[in-house]
């Protein structure tokens, strides 16, 4: 399976977490650094992990090859990243004063 249980987890806590972000501002550079540590590397490597101890307890002989898609799970999470931050700097520049437009 692509996505996994814990990926969808992830994302219906990124959907609460976007709720929960509208009505906060955040400094943008914080929150991008944020987004780049977790979505880049701790949120794709733990549900890398996941799925294969998901796969060791559930088969008996497992090959190598038919994980691969497991690595697919850091391309999948960047670009989640990316939008994420993308969604992140027009909701900021919206919300900024007229004055302080840049």
């Amino acid at each position: 399976m692509f996505i996994g249980y814990f990926d969808y987890i992830i994302f219906g806590l990124l959907l609460l977490f976007n709720v929960l972000y509208w009505k906060k501002r955040f400094n943008g550079k914080t929150g991008c650094l944020i987004i780049g540590i977790l979505f880049g590397v701790a949120i794709p490597y733990v549900s890398m992990e996941i799925e294969l101890l998901r796969v060791k307890s559930e088969f008996e002989m497992i090959d190598g090859f038919n994980l691969l898609y497991t690595i697919f799970r850091f391309p999948m999470y960047w670009i989640i990243g990316i939008l994420q931050s993308i969604l992140i700097n027009i909701h900021d520049k919206q919300n900024q004063p007229e004055g302080n437009k840049s």
